[in-house]
């Protein structure tokens, strides 16, 4: 599974999702990481 970590200025939104870096939270940049 692929996580997609979205940096905010209080903490970092993530989420699992089986589409890859096609999924986004919205128009910001979210990261996206395997395992880190």
């Amino acid at each position: 599974d692929i996580q997609i970590c979205e940096k905010l200025p209080i903490r970092v939104k993530c989420h699992k999702t089986r589409r890859g870096n096609s999924e986004r939270m919205d128009s910001s940049k979210p990261a996206t990481i395997s395992d880190e």
